[in-house]
């Protein structure tokens, strides 16, 4: 899955990059080869794209984002905010003119800052309930506005393609069905019109939608619930559980050697909820002694009912020695 990427520039030459040996090479209009370089970057290369100040920006697979001028010299780095697996899977980068950049994986669109800083993020999966096996967002462009063009396959269906237009802030400005067979790669031409590569090269000459397409009704679908670590108080008597919830409801933790507790969460988000072994698998012992604890967690909200079960190890505390026992009596 080595990325191959083209940039025709506006004085007739062309750059080629190839991801499999990191090389960039020039040519002139004539497609004579005028001269190549070596974009060092860490990781198997995912996507390229040109810069507005005529260097680079290159998208490793492990989220990294590297920039070069134009001189092929690296000038910084900054690493993409993760979307579950998506990191892995970017479908392209852009630059917008006034500095900013766009990235898009199968089910995001992101806006960040020229210096890294996420922005913006709009979710296709959540704007839109595309279904689980279809592809998600495909291509994407900017214009000289600094507008952001994309593309996304929404179902099983060939010609239940979208390509939608946002404004610099990512705030949807019109979205329109395309035909059968114009395929998903979108590019902007000088003239503001479309361009889409499918069966051919087609040219898109409206600035918004013709009709209001297809009318989608679906439910969507709740967000994962997600443990995302344990902390161990003093001691490692006690712990306490991060997770990651969906929506509102109920947290708890039970077990046969747990106290029950429950936690209430007024909307999606990070809670963090404590473990307390009964006491009597914890009692003091001379020397402290791990003791293993099944727990059980469970959340419990308006379309989501998960649990998991997992196994901590706390530690009991050290028994204090007697006055008698101190004097040898």
């Amino acid at each position: 899955d080595y990325v191959a990427r083209v940039n025709l520039k506006d004085d007739g030459t062309v750059e080629v990059f190839d991801g499999k040996d990191g090389k960039l090479r020039r040519y002139d209009s004539s497609g004579a080869l005028t001269g190549e370089s070596v974009l060092d970057v860490p990781g198997r290369v995912k996507q390229f794209a040109p810069t507005a100040d005529g260097g680079h920006l290159i998208v490793s697979r492990s989220g990294s984002v590297t920039n070069f001028d134009a001189n092929d010299l690296e000038t910084g780095s900054w690493s993409l905010q993760p979307h579950g697996s998506d990191i892995d899977n970017v479908k392209g980068i852009v630059q917008a003119p006034a500095g900013d950049v766009y990235v898009l994986t199968p089910d995001f669109l992101d806006h960040y800052s020229a210096g890294g800083e996420l922005l913006g993020t709009w979710s296709l999966r959540d704007e839109e309930c595309a279904e689980e096996w279809s592809d998600g967002f495909v291509d994407l462009d900017v214009d000289a506005a600094g507008n952001v063009y994309a593309t996304a396959s929404l179902g099983a269906w060939i010609n239940w393609t979208k390509l939608y237009a946002f404004d610099p802030e990512l705030n949807l400005i019109w979205s329109d069905n395309m035909d059968q067979g114009w395929g998903a790669t979108v590019k902007v031409a000088p003239d503001g019109s479309f361009l889409t590569a499918g069966d051919g090269i087609n040219r898109i000459g409206h600035v918004g939608p013709d009709d209001p397409g297809l009318v989608t009704t679906c439910r969507r679908k709740p967000g994962t619930f997600k443990l995302l670590g344990v902390k161990f108080g003093p001691k490692r008597t006690w712990a306490r559980l991060r997770v990651s919830v969906p929506e509102a409801g109920r947290l708890s933790v039970k077990g046969r050697k747990v106290i029950a507790r429950t936690k209430s969460g007024k909307a999606a988000g990070t809670y963090r909820i404590a473990v307390l072994a009964k006491p009597r698998y914890l009692k003091p012992s001379r020397r402290p002694r791990i003791v293993k604890v099944p727990v059980r967690i469970s959340f419990s909200g308006a379309s989501t009912e998960v649990s998991k079960r997992i196994t901590i190890r706390l530690k009991s505390r050290k028994r204090q020695a007697t006055r008698s026992s101190r004097e040898g009596t």
